[in-house]
């Protein structure tokens, strides 16, 4: 595995000395785990990412804390949604992690995981979230949905998949930013509401598909085809319009276009601002995910 080292530059200080020193830290922690890799050794690779995972546990509590009490001294507007994001990569993200790196015995695939979201946090968190904080750019996450929000959502998902497909899932991100998944097939659709249009994107493995596929059709695929797209189009349809339904009781929804994409594409529509929903889930079979934005007023 060839990762290229991510080096600290003085363009990623805050200029809050509490703050820019715990950053400085993260990066020696991503050059320790890249130098490690680019050697190839299993055993180390074991142990450097076991401590990288120990690191980021601590960073969450220690950090964080001084972060945000930081944000509250200042008066930062953006606190709760800052903080929410904290506590998704504490309480979610770090924790699905660990589990993921223990049960694939630290492959390949479970530390390339570990690297993006390391990465993602760098490129995406700090360089935005917290220059934020001081006025150096602005958020990307304008909807701080209530922790209560997404939970219901992530309990119907999960017992939807279940009852279904007889899938177990685990929440893994309560805010997926496009981090890299395996083979994606991504769907777009756009529809529209009384008073609303909204952009709905479902994110699926192939693995994850061709699995779907296989408890729905009864057949065995080994790669994508116009049988399994046509299939995760009806899946991904009828979910979709279940779940704003969920979320909305009192709207009607309709669908007023779709197309696929690419998961290059869902990154670049991340450029401007996130989603309102941007939820990542773990099975067995592999990831899905499924975003939510809504685009404008009638």
């Amino acid at each position: 595995m060839f990762v290229k080292p991510l080096e600290w530059s003085d363009d990623y200080n805050i200029g809050v000395p509490i703050v820019d020193d715990a950053h400085k830290g993260l990066f020696q922690v991503v050059r320790r785990i890249t130098s490690i890799l680019l050697e190839n050794d299993p055993v180390k690779n074991r142990f450097v990412c076991e401590e990288a995972v120990k690191y980021l546990l601590d960073y969450t509590v220690r950090h964080f804390s001084e972060e945000e009490q930081y944000m509250l001294e200042i008066g930062y507007k953006g606190y709760s949604m800052h903080k929410h994001l904290h506590d998704n990569l504490r309480e979610t993200t770090l924790p699905a992690l660990q589990k993921d790196l223990e049960e694939n015995k630290y492959d390949t695939e479970s530390v390339g995981r570990l690297i993006a979201i390391i990465a993602g946090w760098l490129t995406g968190h700090i360089m935005i979230e917290d220059m934020a904080i001081t006025g150096k750019c602005k958020s990307k996450w304008k909807v701080n949905n209530p922790k209560e929000a997404i939970q219901a959502m992530n309990a119907e998902f999960i017992s939807f998949l279940h009852r279904t497909y007889l899938i177990e899932a685990e929440l893994y991100n309560a805010h997926y930013a496009g981090e890299s998944l395996k083979n994606p097939t991504c769907y777009e659709m756009t529809l529209k509401s009384d008073d609303l249009i909204i952009e709905v994107i479902v994110i699926v493995e192939e693995s994850l598909l061709l699995y779907l596929i296989e408890k729905m059709l009864g057949i065995t695929l080994k790669k994508i085809n116009k049988i399994a797209i046509h299939s995760f189009i009806q899946v991904a349809q009828k979910y979709s319009t279940y779940l704003l339904r969920l979320m909305d009781p009192n709207k009607t929804f309709e669908q007023i276009s779709h197309r696929h994409m690419e998961l290059a594409e869902l990154r670049l529509s991340f450029k401007e601002s996130f989603p309102a929903f941007s939820l990542l889930w773990k099975t067995d079979r592999g990831f899905i995910g499924f975003c939510e934005r809504k685009k404008g007023i009638i």
